[in-house]
């Protein structure tokens, strides 16, 4: 991308292996680069000198700290893309960062790729988080199907053994995209008939098909709470760009939806239970 002088960064953080390896990532893909450790240096290299962006750790010496930087950054340089570097978003902290125009969060540990196309990104795009957090939980739930239903599958993996199940796992990931797809239809339209008849269907056939291989209830049950656990967690690495005004209510209906996928399957599960002993 031409542009009429190398993109200038800003990283704060009181961690010395941070300041260290982070500029020479950003170095060696052609990015100026200052460090900072505490928030009184950020603040007088804001006043000193000009920037595009800002990479600003949550907590330097002190929670919250990073908040600080940004707001200098912003008063003094509007037009600086700002980032908050965190291990893990809170909520409450969205809220701060929405407040504070953060345009968005890196959690850590980046990798290289995560971090430049985040910050290219950004630059190319310079909308506010108040333009971009307009997304509902089934935006959100759509945009990243595939992701959720890997990273539930993975964690599923992770807590079952050979002897457990004999679980295909290119079925599952077609049924966990499935039962995605229609939670997020039923969380648009929650009256739907249609939607509700997905729903139900969803659970049936992951019932069934958990029954054909060998699974137990209890394993049943602990993947579709794996699932749920796996869509907050992506939920909380986009939170700047969800409507926080709709987020739990968007949750809760979730949680419902979810639950009932669960009675679904299990009483499929019994029921093919039940059929192959007859």
């Amino acid at each position: 991308m031409n542009r009429p002088h190398p993109v200038r960064i800003l990283v704060v953080d009181d961690e010395a292996g941070i300041r260290e390896t982070l500029p020479v990532i950003l170095r060696f893909h052609g990015y100026e680069v200052t460090a900072a450790a505490t928030v009184p240096e950020a603040l007088e290299k804001i006043t000193s000198s000009e920037f595009d962006v800002l990479l600003a750790d949550l907590n330097i010496g002190n929670p919250g700290d990073g908040f600080t930087v940004v707001s200098a950054m912003r008063r003094t340089h509007p037009e600086c893309v700002t980032f908050i570097l965190t291990g893990y978003p809170a909520f409450e902290t969205a809220l701060t960062a929405i407040r504070m125009q953060v345009d968005d969060y890196l959690i850590k540990p980046a990798t290289p790729k995560s971090l430049i196309d985040a910050i290219e990104h950004r630059l190319h795009d310079r909308k506010r988080p108040t333009e971009l957090a307009s997304r509902r939980v089934s935006a959100m739930v759509r945009e990243n199907i595939c992701e959720i239903a890997e990273l539930a599958l993975s964690s599923m993996r992770d807590q079952w053994s050979l002897e457990q199940t004999q679980v295909d796992p290119e079925v599952l990931r077609e049924h966990l995209i499935f039962m995605l797809g229609g939670i997020a239809d039923m969380l648009d339209n929650p009256g739907s008939e249609a939607n509700t008849g997905r729903l139900v269907e969803a659970g049936r056939l992951h019932g069934k098909e958990r029954y054909d291989h060998g699974d137990t209830i209890p394993l049943l049950i602990a993947g579709i709470y794996q699932l749920q656990r796996t869509i907050y967690d992506v939920a909380q690495s986009h939170l700047l760009s969800l409507n926080l005004s709709y987020l739990m209510p968007d949750l809760m209906r979730l949680n419902e939806y979810l639950g009932a996928e669960m009675q679904e399957a299990v009483k499929a599960f019994l029921l093919e239970e039940h059929r192959r002993a007859a």
